[in-house]
C-alpha cells in the first residue's frame, strides 16, 4: 500500500521532514533548471563558434595581406649605381629599359666660418631671409624661384649664437639642414645644405641690428665662392636614349610603380627591367589557395550538421554562419571583371571548386596559363585602374565604384563615362556616384575615346568581405553579444527560479511542520 507522504509530515509519522521537504522542491526544481543551463551550454556553444570563425578570418586577412599585390614582378638593374625598388605594385607592369648617368643631384651647401670659439658663441642680433632658385656663377646674378616659398628668420637674444642659429633653421620648415662643425681646437663653423638640385640654391640676406652686429657673417646675397662648398646641381640621366633631369638622386616618376636611387655615374648604358617570375607567382598563388583551403575547411567544420556519425559543428545549422560558407564559395567562381575585355575566372589558372567546397589547384595548367598571359594574375593579388592609351591616365579614390570596363569620350572639353557625363577641370575629368564613384581620368587631349578598365581582385574582395566579418558592428558580433545578452537572461531566470523555490520550500515547510 502506497504511503501518503505529505499527510505522513502531519501524522507524527517519524520521517525527515526536511529531507522530504527539499526532495519536492528540488522535484519542481530540476526539470526547468535543466532547461535552462541547456539554453546556457547552447548558447556558449555558439559564441565558442563563431569566436573560432572571427579567429580563421584574422589569420585568412592576414595572410591576404601578405600577398595583396604579389603578381610575381621583380625589378632588376645592371648596376648598384641604380637601384631599383617596387613602390606601388598596383602600377608596375613588365618593362626594360636603358639606361645611364652622367651626374649625380648635388645638395647646394654653404660654409659660414668666423673663428667661432664655442658652439654657443654669440652671432649678433636681426634677422635672415632665405630665397631659393639659381645662381649664375659667370656674373654672380641669383634667379629666384617663387614658386618655393621663402623664409624669415629673426635672431634675437632668445637665439643669437650658433647652436640657436643651427636650430632656428633647421626648425624652419624650409627643408635646409645646417650643422656645426668643429674645424680645429676652439675653431667652429655652421654648415648649411639646401634640398638636392640646381634649382634649390640658396640666396641668404642678413640684416643686423646696429646696436648688435655680427649676422652678417651668415650672409649670401652676393656670390662668395669662398663660401660655398657644394654647387647645387640636378641628377642627369638617359633612358632609352631620352636625356632626362631631376632635382633628386631618388626619381619616383620616370617609371610608374618603381623607385630608382642614383648612386653614382654609369658611364656605359645598363639595362633596368621588371619580369614575370613564374616561380614566385607559383609560390603567392599556392600560398593564397592553402589559406582559402583552411579558410573553407574550417567553416566546414563548424557548419557540419553531424550526419553518419559525425560530431555536430559548433555552428550547424546556423543561418548566418551558412550564408558566410557560401558566400565564400560564390566570391570564388564569380567572373572577375575590369581586367581585360574577358572576363577572367580561377579556373583559368588552374583552380577549380570541388563538390565539398575545396579548391583544388593544377600547377601545370597554371604555370602554363600565367607564361601565356601572365598579365591576368593581377585579377586575383592586386586591384588596378588602367587605360588603353598612354595619353590618357586614370585612377580612383575609394572602394564604391563597380569593377568593370569603361567608355571614356572626350571632345572639345567635355567628358562621358559609358555615356554618363563627368565633371571636368584643366584636364582632369571626375565622377562622384555611379558606378565609376571616385574615378578621375587626366588627359592633355581635347578629343579622345577611350577605355578605361576599373579591376578589383579576388583578393581585394575577400579580403574586404574578412573586414565585414570582424567588423565590431557586424554580424558576427552582433551574434555574440545576442547569445551573451540571452546568457546574461537566462541566468536571471536561473536566479528567478532559486527565488520561486525558496518561496514553494517554505510554503511546504509551513504547511507540513
Amino acid at each position: 500500500m502506497a504511503v501518503d507522504y505529505l499527510s505522513a509530515l502531519n501524522a507524527g509519522s517519524g520521517l525527515n521532514t526536511t529531507q522530504i521537504v527539499d526532495a519536492l522542491v528540488e522535484a519542481s526544481r530540476a526539470p526547468k533548471a535543466e532547461a535552462i543551463n541547456k539554453k546556457v551550454e547552447e548558447n556558449n556553444v555558439k559564441i565558442s563558434g563563431f569566436g573560432t570563425l572571427k579567429q580563421q578570418f584574422e589569420t585568412f586577412k592576414t595572410s591576404m595581406t601578405s600577398l595583396d599585390g604579389e603578381i610575381g614582378l621583380s625589378v632588376a638593374s645592371g648596376s648598384s649605381n641604380i637601384e631599383t625598388t617596387i613602390t606601388d605594385k598596383t602600377k608596375i607592369s613588365d618593362f626594360s629599359h636603358s639606361m645611364a648617368v652622367s651626374q649625380l643631384a648635388q645638395n647646394h651647401t654653404l660654409v659660414f666660418a668666423n673663428n667661432f670659439s664655442t658652439e654657443n658663441a654669440s652671432i649678433g642680433q636681426g634677422t635672415l631671409l632665405f630665397e631659393f632658385g639659381s645662381w649664375n656663377r659667370s656674373n654672380s646674378t641669383f634667379a629666384e624661384d617663387t614658386s618655393i616659398t621663402n623664409k624669415t628668420l629673426t635672431i634675437n637674444s632668445t637665439n643669437n649664437t650658433l647652436t640657436g642659429l643651427r636650430d632656428a633653421i633647421n626648425d624652419g620648415g624650409m627643408g635646409l639642414t645646417a650643422s656645426i662643425i668643429q674645424t680645429a681646437t676652439s675653431a667652429y663653423s655652421l654648415v648649411v645644405k639646401s634640398n638636392s638640385g640646381s634649382g634649390n640654391e640658396m640666396k641668404i640676406t642678413a640684416t643686423e641690428d646696429s646696436s648688435n652686429a655680427g649676422l652678417s657673417t651668415f650672409g649670401f646675397s652676393t656670390y662668395a665662392s669662398s663660401k660655398e662648398t657644394i654647387v647645387g646641381q640636378d641628377a642627369n640621366l638617359t633612358i632609352d636614349g631620352v636625356s632626362v633631369s631631376r632635382s633628386s638622386n631618388t626619381i619616383t616618376d620616370l617609371i610608374d610603380g618603381v623607385q630608382l636611387k642614383i648612386n653614382g655615374t654609369v658611364s656605359s648604358a645598363v639595362t633596368v627591367n621588371a619580369s614575370y617570375d613564374e616561380s614566385n607567382a607559383l609560390a603567392n598563388m599556392t600560398s593564397f589557395v592553402t589559406s582559402l583551403n583552411t579558410l573553407n575547411t574550417k567553416l566546414s567544420e563548424l557548419t557540419n550538421r553531424g550526419l553518419n556519425g559525425e560530431a555536430s559543428g559548433a555552428l550547424a545549422g546556423d543561418s548566418i554562419a551558412r550564408s558566410i560558407q557560401s558566400r565564400i564559395r560564390s566570391m570564388t567562381t564569380t567572373p572577375i571583371e575590369g581586367y581585360s575585355t574577358s572576363s577572367i575566372y580561377l579556373t583559368n589558372f588552374g583552380i577549380s571548386t570541388q563538390l565539398d567546397g575545396s579548391i583544388a589547384f593544377d600547377e601545370d595548367e597554371f604555370l602554363t596559363a600565367y607564361r601565356a598571359n601572365p598579365e591576368d594574375i593581377a585579377a586575383i593579388f592586386a586591384s588596378q585602374v588602367k587605360t588603353d592609351s598612354s595619353s590618357v591616365t586614370a585612377q580612383v579614390t575609394g572602394d564604391d565604384y563597380v569593377a568593370g570596363v569603361y567608355d571614356f569620350a572626350l571632345s572639345s572639353g567635355s567628358a562621358t563615362i559609358s555615356s554618363s557625363a563627368m565633371i571636368s577641370s584643366s584636364g582632369n575629368y571626375y565622377t562622384l556616384s555611379g558606378n565609376t564613384a571616385g574615378l578621375t581620368v587626366s588627359t592633355g587631349l581635347s578629343t579622345t575615346t577611350n577605355s578605361i578598365f576599373l579591376g578589383r581582385s579576388l583578393l581585394d574582395t575577400l579580403s574586404t568581405y574578412a573586414d565585414t566579418i570582424l567588423s565590431s558592428s557586424g554580424t558576427v558580433n552582433s551574434q555574440i553579444n545576442s547569445k551573451n545578452d540571452d546568457i546574461t537572461d537566462l541566468n536571471q531566470d536561473l536566479a528567478d527560479l532559486d527565488t520561486k523555490m525558496v518561496e514553494l520550500k517554505d510554503r511546504y515547510v509551513l504547511q507540513f511542520s
